[in-house]
């Protein structure tokens, strides 16, 4: 079975190894003066190539509104997703590589941002793909969707983590009720502790047993970084880190990719 098959290539973490875990990520991928993980903070419209797929991308992001009060730091592009999705296409020591060889796959992405970067390149390669942010976010989101995956039908919903009740509504109006995704993607999306406990929630009320999560985080901050694994063990999830020695290497120093499941047990 598949999704067996991807979890034997990854690392389990249970809830007492999260202190060391999380250590032992600090101490051996950290990197000095690392900038905060922006695309590019000086202009409104980037232009980019991936360089393990050699896919190019042209985004618009909004500066002024990334500045504004009561803003989302969705509002630019953040390079974990390119990154990632370099990796996951481009790379052969990715576990979650497979999952894309047949456009078989359901995948709901969480905090998709403006960019829409997992959406554009992932979406050509799955049977369905919705992207899903606060509503804010939504318009430019579709610009930069139909930019760069114009002949990819890509969803996109409103799904605002602290209001699951109603992006929950929304998830299954686009696709179905009771619809459980192959795959849930969250890109950069640890960042700030207050939020953890929502975005743990949403990913209990979308995954079932079949459902794997990846979730892609720049290391900043490694109160949040443990808050989060501490946090995800204790629920009834299977928590599982890629090896350094599989991960690329933009995502080798700086970076952790975690693979989350409900518990098997």
């Amino acid at each position: 079975m598949l999704i067996q098959s991807i979890l034997s290539r990854l690392e389990p973490i249970s809830p007492c190894q999260v202190s060391d875990h999380v250590f032992e990520l600090y101490s051996e991928r950290s990197v000095q003066n690392q900038d905060l993980g922006y695309v590019d903070r000086t202009q409104n419209h980037i232009s980019f190539t991936l360089p393990l797929c050699d896919i190019d991308l042209t985004i618009t992001q909004s500066l002024s509104q990334l500045s504004s009060s009561g803003s989302s730091t969705g509002f630019v592009c953040w390079s974990t997703s390119s990154k990632l999705v370099d990796w996951i296409l481009g790379d052969k020591r990715c576990p979650f590589g497979p999952y894309f060889s047949s456009a078989q796959l359901d995948v709901l992405e969480l905090g998709a941002g403006v960019g829409g970067i997992c959406g554009s390149v992932l979406g050509p390669h799955s049977k369905r793909y919705v992207c899903s942010d606060q509503k804010l976010l939504l318009k430019l989101l579709r610009v930069n969707l139909e930019q760069n995956a114009p002949q990819t039908d890509i969803g996109v919903v409103e799904l605002d983590w602290e209001y699951l009740p109603q992006g929950l509504e929304n998830y299954y109006t686009a696709t179905e009720p009771g619809n459980t995704p192959d795959l849930v993607l969250a890109c950069d999306t640890i960042y700030n502790e207050y939020l953890i406990p929502f975005f743990l929630r949403a990913l209990d009320s979308v995954m079932s047993h079949q459902t794997v999560c990846i979730v892609a985080v720049q290391m900043r901050d490694d109160i949040t970084l443990e808050a989060f694994v501490s946090q995800t063990v204790e629920m009834e999830f299977d928590l599982y880190t890629v090896r350094q020695e599989d991960l690329s290497d933009q995502l080798s120093r700086g970076y952790v990719v975690y693979g989350i499941t409900r518990s098997q047990s």
